[in-house]
């Protein structure tokens, strides 16, 4: 049975971590996702990776501060089982269609809830990246 898309979007809450892939983009290995922000019409979430080196060399070649990646370490606070990586430079919009049907599918799965610091350091994090629109972050102010 599916989720009406109502419910479904009372149940996403800013801070979630989520797991799944992004198909429809051709992206189809599973990766953690945390949303940062929900509106009417889309769900904003930032990528996880444990690729350290991989975002490292992505920050140095564009000259970004280092400040928009935010490290995460494996703890019981979280859901990571390695150290994580957060690229505050890049972030996914993904319309409520489309979560809710990767949600009903059971394409997309909880995995737990991250620890307000972090995710606010996320947020300051998007918040100097000069690589994200503007029209995103006025939705943090």
């Amino acid at each position: 049975m599916d989720l009406p898309l109502d419910l479904i979007k009372g149940q996403v809450q800013e801070g979630s971590i989520y797991m799944f892939s992004l198909e429809y983009k051709k992206n189809p290995k599973p990766h953690y996702y945390i949303c940062l922000k929900t509106t009417d019409d889309v769900v904003v979430f930032s990528c996880c990776t444990s690729q350290r080196d991989s975002v490292l060399n992505f920050i140095d070649r564009r000259g970004l501060p280092y400040d928009t990646v935010v490290y995460i370490s494996e703890d019981h606070n979280n859901p990571f089982s390695k150290p994580t990586y957060v690229n505050c430079n890049g972030i996914e919009e993904i319309d409520w269609e489309t979560f809710a049907e990767m949600y009903n599918t059971k394409k997309v799965k909880f995995k737990g809830t991250l620890d307000s610091d972090l995710y606010e350091k996320i947020i300051n994090g998007i918040m100097l990246s000069r690589l994200i629109d503007r029209r995103i972050k006025k939705l943090f102010s």
